[in-house]
């Protein structure tokens, strides 16, 4: 009998192992990050709009997601639909997409001053997916791939 017992509790501890230590790659299925420069506003054609966009897909597991930029500023995306911060002038929103199978976490920053684009910032972002019971962390790159280069601003409209 005793052997039986051993066997069942490495069998456990296998598993249970295998539960906990799961990859990021397990629940996150694509991230993309945008910057955008909105020009010729057909009512204010001199007005000019800048934009910060995350999108994270994700699957049922992930309860909550936070972003560290390279500029230092921290921002979380919680499991609610359609979210505006008045506070913060950002807009978050979490969604099923019964298509694709996937929790879309999406995260806005929209403003007329390029400055206050700067705490977001060309380089590496990480990115935290919480769970019900622990966490997983990434990097994602935002700059030229394969170089440490950030991305050039664009120069005319």
């Amino acid at each position: 009998m005793r052997p039986c017992i051993i066997l069942f509790g490495f069998l456990f501890a296998f598993m249970l192992t295998q539960v906990c230590t799961a990859a990021v790659a397990d629940h996150v299925f694509w991230m993309e990050i945008e910057v955008l420069w909105h020009y010729g506003d057909p009512i204010e054609p001199s007005d000019t709009e800048y934009e910060f966009d995350i999108e994270i897909q994700t699957d049922a597991m992930v309860r909550r997601v936070e972003v560290l930029t390279p500029g230092g500023l921290t921002f979380e995306i919680p499991a609610l639909p359609d979210q505006y911060n008045w506070e913060t002038d950002t807009w978050t929103n979490y969604e099923y997409d019964s298509q694709e199978d996937v929790w879309i976490w999406e995260y806005e920053k929209t403003t007329v001053s390029l400055a206050e684009l700067n705490v977001y910032g060309d380089g590496w972002y990480r990115v935290t997916v919480i769970y019900e019971v622990g966490f997983d962390q990434t990097m994602l790159w935002f700059g030229i791939p394969n170089t440490t280069q950030p991305l050039a601003q664009p120069t005319q409209q």
